[in-house]
C-alpha cells in the first residue's frame, strides 16, 4: 500500500525494490511483461488506440512517473499526460516464418530498450 504525505505518495517498498536497480545505473532487467495478439481481421489502428486509451484512462498507474523525495525515498509522481507509447507494426504480408522472426527481434529490441522511471513513459503498447 502506498503512504501519502503532504508530498504525494511514496512509493511502496515492493515498487521501491523492483524500480531501485535501474535508478541506480545497475544493469538489471526492468520488470516487463510482454503479449503478443494475432488479428484475425483488418484493425482500425486509430480506433484501437482511442480504445486502449480509454480503458488505460481508468487507471492512474499509466499517468505516474517516479522521482526521490526527502530522505531519498522514492516518491510517485502523478501526471496529467498519458504515460504509454504506441507503435502500430504490420507484418501480415511477410510469410508466416519472417513474421515470427520479425516480431521476436521486436521483442529483443524493444526490451533491451529499457525505461527510465523518472521520465516516464513506463509502458508501450
Amino acid at each position: 500500500m502506498n503512504r501519502s504525505n503532504k508530498c504525494g505518495l511514496f512509493a511502496s517498498p515492493m515498487q521501491t525494490s523492483m524500480l531501485l536497480p535501474s535508478l541506480l545505473g545497475h544493469e538489471s532487467q526492468p520488470y516487463v511483461q510482454q503479449f503478443r495478439w494475432t488479428f484475425l481481421e483488418t484493425v482500425n489502428q486509430d480506433l484501437l488506440e482511442r480504445a486502449w486509451k480509454r480503458v488505460l484512462k481508468r487507471h492512474d498507474t499509466f499517468y505516474h512517473t517516479f522521482e526521490f523525495g526527502k530522505g531519498d525515498r522514492l516518491r510517485i509522481q502523478k501526471s496529467g499526460k498519458l504515460q504509454v507509447e504506441f507503435k502500430f507494426l504490420d507484418w501480415s504480408h511477410l510469410p508466416r516464418t519472417k513474421r515470427h522472426n520479425q516480431l521476436t527481434s521486436y521483442l529483443n529490441q524493444d526490451l533491451s530498450r529499457g525505461f527510465d522511471p523518472l521520465k516516464g513513459n513506463l509502458s508501450r503498447l
